[in-house]
Formats: structure tokens, sequence, C-alpha cells
């Protein structure tokens, strides 16, 4: 019998993504989430676990050869939730015969501000980041991989930048570009748009993370997945109005940071997103060339991944109105 998958989070948008690219390789799947009944294929076993209760956790990693940590939770909750999610999954995943393969989905934040203004981020970009989140990150990391190292365990980990795509519906793109293209509405983006700005396909996101599974050259290390052709934000935006038949002028204003400042002292949210906002006020580039040369794969291009987006949300649409 094929080897048992275990998805973390599969409730989620990079969880779910990862769920799919699992079946359409026919590998036995174990979804969790802590619902235990999320909308996946339905071949996959389904699981409701609180990955901070290590009982429930244990139970939900039996059996699993490879787990892929995709929970995510809102910014508010990092502190409280993160780091006893890892050191739980750490601690249950290294009782499982053989190590258990563990593969973490992560983004950029470790890398900071002053890491993206030394040019592309590459794995070897010091960990700069002066933000907790970004600290956060950072800790995270060095813990799964320090569990590597003393045998523990084994784990890679993929890095992706701002995602988009099919069911990615919890993405910064979905909140301030799609969602409101859709519905008629003018884009407002708190951008500089003229800034360049990695960007990765949702399904990459999956299919790259199960590729590192199944690499063992992979683990042990950390990996910046395939990204889309750079673009800048105003090269994106005006691509996304193309593919959607639509004449930008007039659709687009950025926000000024001032918005986040004053928002700041009325939630706790977006005091949260103002500690990570310079992210679209400078170059953020992902250098994914390491992946290139030792993993292989080609990302989806940006045209089809803006296509088949739209045509993702003409369907939920669509499905709205049907009675």
């Amino acid at each position: 019998m094929d080897e048992l998958h275990v998805v973390l989070g599969a409730g989620g948008n990079i969880g779910k993504a990862v769920v799919d690219e699992l079946v359409s390789r026919d590998k036995p799947v174990r979804g969790v989430s802590r619902s235990g009944r999320v909308e996946l294929p339905g071949s996959v076993e389904q699981a409701a676990v609180d990955a901070l209760d290590r009982g429930s956790l244990a139970e939900a990693l039996s059996g699993a050869a490879v787990v892929y940590h995709c929970i995510g939770v809102p910014y508010p909750q990092w502190a409280d939730t993160l780091r006893p999610v890892m050191s739980n999954l750490i601690e249950e995943a290294a009782q499982q015969v053989p190590r258990t393969r563990v593969v973490y989905a992560d983004n950029l934040y470790c890398y900071g501000r002053v890491g993206a203004l030394r040019g592309p981020i590459r794995e070897d970009t010091p960990h700069l980041a002066d933000g907790k989140k970004g600290r956060l990150r950072s800790q995270l990391i060095q813990q799964l991989l320090r569990a590597d190292q003393e045998g523990r365990l084994r784990a890679t980990i993929g890095q992706g930048s701002d995602f988009f795509g099919p069911r990615g519906d919890n993405s910064i793109l979905d909140f301030f570009v799609f969602q409101p293209l859709m519905s008629g509405r003018r884009i407002s983006i708190l951008a500089d748009l003229d800034r360049e700005h990695s960007f990765i396909y949702l399904p990459d996101f999956g299919r790259f993370l199960v590729d590192l599974a199944e690499d063992d050259r992979a683990y042990g290390q950390v990996w910046i997945l395939p990204h889309m052709e750079v673009l800048t934000y105003r090269e994106l935006l005006h691509r996304v109005f193309q593919e959607a038949g639509i004449a930008p002028e007039g659709k687009i204003r950025t926000m000024s940071k001032a918005v986040l400042t004053v928002g700041s002292f009325m939630s706790r949210m977006i005091r949260e997103v103002r500690e990570v906002a310079y992210q679209t006020q400078i170059d953020w580039v992902a250098d994914w060339s390491k992946y290139r040369n030792a993993i292989g794969g080609e990302p989806t291009s940006i045209g089809q991944a803006i296509r088949e987006t739209l045509n993702w949300y003409r369907q939920q649409t669509l499905a709205e109105k049907t009675p």
C-alpha cells in the first residue's frame, strides 16, 4: 500500500492545494482540520483535530509517512498558536516509525525588509526581520531544522511569497484585487505600484511542496519554491484587467499608509498588517534558482494563472446565482 500523506490545515488555501495535488497523484490522504468537515475530494479521509492538543494530534498522525504542516491562523493568533503547534508536531512526528517526513509550508517573512533590500531573496539571505512575525517565522524554521539535525525526524521547508489562484479566497490579492474586480468595484490597494513583487500560483504551491516531499535531496534544507515571472504591481493589475476584459482606467487607486496608521488604533488586525506592509512598498522578489537547479519544475505562467483564477471566481458567482 502507498504511504499515507497527512495534511495539517487541510481547510486552508495551501492545505487544500496540497490535498488536490496528492489526490491527482493517487496518494492516500488524510486531511486534518479543526472541524473535520471541509470541502475536499471524496477519496480523502478527514479528521477533526486541534493541533494544540497533543493527544488528538497524535491520533491524526498515526501511520503517517509524510506530514504537511499547512496550518494557518489570523495574525493576532500567531504568537499564541504557531509556536506550540510546531512543538507538538515535532514531538508527535518524532514518535512515528520510521522517521516521519515533515514538509512545512512557510512564507518569506523571516528575511525582513533589510534582507529584501539586499537584492532578490534567497535561502542564504540572512534572517533580518525585526518585526515579531518575521522573528517568529525564523524561530519556527530553526526549531524544525534542529529536530532534523538531531535525527528525530526528516524535515524540509518550502517558502512562498503572496499567492493567488482558484480557492485562494484568503489571500491578499483575493481581498484587494479579485473580489472587488469581480463585484464591479474599484480596486484599492496599499502598495507602491511600481515596485516588483513575486507571486506564486496557489496550485503550484501545492505541487512543489509535494515534489519536495518526494525528493530525498530536499530534507534538512529550506527551499524557495518556483514563483511566476516577476512583475510590478502596476503590471500585474493591468494583466488582471486585460484578462478580465475590463478597462483599468479609473478602476485602480492606491491607499495611503495613513489609512493603516489610523486603522491600527481601532483594530488589532490592522496593527498586525501594518507590521508587514513594508513588503508592498519595496521590491519583494524571490530567487528560486536553488530549486530550479536541484529539484526542477517550472511554474505556471502568470497569464494562465490569472485566467484560471478569474474562471474560478466566475464559477463561484454563477453558483451563488443558481437557485
